[in-house]
């Protein structure tokens, strides 16, 4: 299952089972930048809703200040 992706340039690239599931030895290669490697598919999953989330809070804080401070809100 592939948990973020990004195509940039004309090229993909992937977080997926060959990180999560990777050996903690080996070195990380794609887009999470270690972040999940190694630590199996449910924490890599949970590890991208957490990142999700604060970057939207951190969205929402900006268009709250520039546009008067309007509620926005985000489910997933």
């Amino acid at each position: 299952m592939v948990v973020m992706s990004e195509i940039s340039g004309g090229r993909r690239r992937r977080c997926d089972a060959r990180c999560y599931n990777g050996k903690p030895t080996s070195r990380c290669k794609c887009i999470c930048g270690g972040h999940n490697h190694a630590v199996g598919e449910k924490k890599a999953i949970e590890n991208i809703r957490e990142l999700f989330l604060r970057k939207e809070e951190g969205a929402h804080e900006t268009q709250g200040q520039a546009a008067g401070n309007v509620g926005v809100g985000c489910h997933l």
